[in-house]
């Protein structure tokens, strides 16, 4: 494990710029899958810019939740599948990224998502 931190540390210090991107949901991604040590060193490190996205990120973004729920997907006629994790993919991107700020505007955002759904997609 410990291995592991470091070298997730280690490609996060030697490519900055993944820390430096203006879109909140592009840093989540990038630090997602990350253990917390490695996301913690690489923001002290490199300081700046930088750690305030890493603090944004351990602070904030990394609790993030859509209201949406699969279970919403299927009730709403969209089979089960792959397109799922798309949808409540784009739905924590926008929420990330302040495209969504309420739970009404994610309802507003899903029937915009599932209106350009091809037919075979949804019921």
């Amino acid at each position: 494990a410990l291995a592991g931190a470091v070298n997730a540390t280690a490609a996060l210090v030697h490519n900055p710029a993944d820390l430096a991107r203006k879109k909140p949901s592009a840093i989540y991604h990038r630090l997602h899958s990350l253990p917390e040590p490695a996301i913690i060193a690489a923001g002290r490190v490199l300081g700046g810019k930088y750690a305030k996205n890493v603090e944004k990120y351990l602070n904030t973004w990394r609790y993030y939740k859509t209201v949406t729920t699969g279970e919403a997907l299927k009730q709403l006629g969209i089979p089960p599948g792959p397109r799922y994790k798309l949808i409540l993919q784009q739905l924590l991107d926008a929420r990330l990224d302040a495209v969504i700020n309420s739970d009404a505007e994610e309802i507003d955002f899903l029937r915009d998502l599932i209106d350009r759904l091809p037919a075979d997609d949804h019921a």
